[in-house]
C-alpha cells in the first residue's frame, strides 16, 4: 500500500514538473533565439539549436527535473528513493530464498551493497533487477566465503561467551575483556566487509584485513556509522512492517553511504599523502 502510494506520488510528480520544465524550457530558448537570430550566423545557429532541442529534450528534462525543480525535485527524489529502498529491500528478500537461504543470504546482501554504491555514486541505472542478478552471480561464491567465515567466528564467540560464566575469580574477567576486544573488532568486520567486497578487487584474506583496519583506523566514521546502524535497527523494531521494505536496504544504504565517503577520503590521502 505505502510503496503504491509512492510510485502514484512519484508519477503525478513527474508530469507536474514535466510541465513547468517544459514552459521554462519553452521561454528560455525563445529569449536565446531571439537575440541570436538577428543576423545569417544567428539563423544558422537558430536552425543547430532547434535541432538541437528536438535530439536532446528528454534527457535535459529529465536532468532538471531530478536536479533543478525546487521542492517538487525534492519530493520526486524522495519519493523514487523509497521506491528504490523497498524493491531492492524485496529482490534481497526474494534472492535470499532462491539460495536456499544458507547459500542465498550473503550473496543477496553483496548485490544490494554493489546496486546501493551504484546509486550513491549517481549511476541511476533502469533494470535494477538484472543489475542485482549480475552482481549475485558474480559474488556468489567469494560472498558465501566470507558468509561462512563470519558464522563460524561468530558462533566461536557466542560459545565462548556461554562457557566464560563456568569460570570465577579474576580469570573470569581476564576472559570476558579479552572476548570483548575480540566482539568488537568482528563488529567492525562486519560493518565494513560488504562495502570493501563491493568496493575493491581482492582476495578474501584481504577483504577481511582491509575491513578490519579501517574500522580501527577511523573510530570517530565508524562510531557513527554504527549510531546509525543502531538508528534503523530501532526503528524496524518500534514499527516492524517497516522491516519487511526497508530492513536490508536501509542498513545498506546507510552503511553504504558512510563507506562511500570514507573510500574516498582514502583514495585521495593516499593520491596526496603530502597535502
Amino acid at each position: 500500500m505505502f510503496l503504491q502510494i509512492s510510485k502514484k506520488i512519484m508519477i503525478r510528480g513527474k508530469k507536474i514538473i514535466y510541465l513547468r520544465n517544459y514552459l521554462v524550457t519553452k521561454i528560455r530558448n525563445r529569449k536565446s533565439l531571439i537575440n541570436i537570430g538577428k543576423n545569417k550566423a544567428g539563423c544558422k545557429k537558430y536552425k543547430e539549436l532547434s535541432c538541437l532541442n528536438k535530439r536532446t529534450a528528454p534527457k535535459k528534462r529529465r536532468e532538471y527535473m531530478e536536479t533543478n525543480a525546487g521542492l517538487s525535485g525534492g519530493i520526486y527524489r524522495l519519493c523514487e528513493w523509497i521506491y528504490r529502498l523497498a524493491y531492492i529491500n524485496l529482490l534481497w528478500i526474494l534472492f535470499t530464498i532462491a539460495g536456499g537461504v544458507v547459500l542465498g543470504i550473503f550473496p543477496a546482501t553483496a548485490a544490494m551493497f554493489a546496486v546501493t554504491r551504484k546509486w550513491i555514486n549517481g549511476d541511476d541505472g533502469h533494470n535494477i533487477f538484472k543489475i542485482f542478478l549480475q552482481y549475485y552471480k558474480r559474488d556468489f561464491k567469494e560472498s558465501n566465503v566470507v558468509g561462512a567465515l563470519l558464522t563460524v567466528v561468530g558462533i566461536f564467540i557466542f560459545i565462548d561467551f556461554q562457557l566464560i560464566g563456568s569460570f570465577g575469580g579474576v580469570i573470569k574477567y581476564v576472559l570476558l575483556g579479552s572476548l570483548a576486544t575480540v566482539t568488537i573488532l568482528y563488529s567492525l568486520v562486519i560493518l565494513y566487509i560488504f562495502p570493501v567486497l563491493t568496493q575493491y578487487k581482492n582476495s578474501v584474506y584481504k577483504h577481511f584485513k582491509s575491513a578490519l583496519i579501517i574500522g580501527i583506523t577511523y573510530p570517530l566514521r565508524t562510531i557513527t556509522m554504527f549510531v546509525s546502524v543502531v538508528s534503523v535497527l530501532f526503528i524496524c523494531a518500534v514499527i516492524p512492517a517497516i522491516s519487511f521494505l526497508y530492513l536490508g536496504s536501509g542498513l545498506s544504504f546507510v552503511i553504504m553511504f558512510f563507506s562511500h565517503h570514507l573510500f574516498h577520503h582514502i583514495e585521495k590521502n593516499i593520491e596526496s599523502p603530502n597535502k
